[in-house]
């Protein structure tokens, strides 16, 4: 072993020993209400020369929502004085409304193949809950691949092969 590979060795050595002490040690967790005490001693410290005081965190949100009405009552005001501009508005709710309605009767639409779905596959469930019920099931599935198959054969024999059935019913 070379002196490079033995500083390595012990190296590595030392860095799993720190590593296993550090992972040994339990993680400090905060107490209750932490971030509230810490906030609280925040806004109650002075503040350096030059700093301004944490806003209230409700401040802006209710700023904006009182710019936000001012603003909706003064185009309220100015809508309901102009006759052009109430026409406008009036027709945009209309169309609003319209538009909402038939997207309503739209989706209403397009689950309504939905329901009947549902309904037979409530009566299929039914149907193989009993004997009776599951032996049907099983006769039409029967028929129906049965069916198919002579279908097929049908759709896939040339017309010359096919037996001549006239005059035998």
């Amino acid at each position: 072993m070379t002196e490079h590979e033995w500083n390595e060795l012990k190296e590595r050595e030392l860095d799993e020993a720190l590593s296993s002490l550090f992972l040994s040690v339990e993680k400090p967790k905060p107490g209750p209400r932490f971030t509230a005490k810490v906030m609280t001693a925040v806004r109650a410290a002075d503040l350096p020369a030059g700093r301004d005081r944490l806003r209230h965190p409700m401040l802006v949100p209710a700023a904006w929502t009182v710019l936000i009405t001012g603003v909706s009552a003064a185009a309220y005001r100015v809508a309901l004085g102009q006759p052009v501009v109430a026409n406008f508005l009036a027709s945009f709710v209309a169309l609003s409304f319209r538009t909402g309605l038939w997207l309503f009767h739209a989706f209403r639409e397009a689950l309504a193949p939905a329901g009947t779905f549902t309904a037979a596959s409530r009566a299929v469930a039914r149907a193989m809950a009993t004997t009776q019920g599951s032996l049907a099931l099983l006769a039409m599935a029967a028929v129906g691949a049965m069916s198919f198959s002579l279908l097929h054969r049908l759709l896939t024999t040339p017309v010359g092969s096919r037996p001549n059935l006239e005059g035998r019913f």
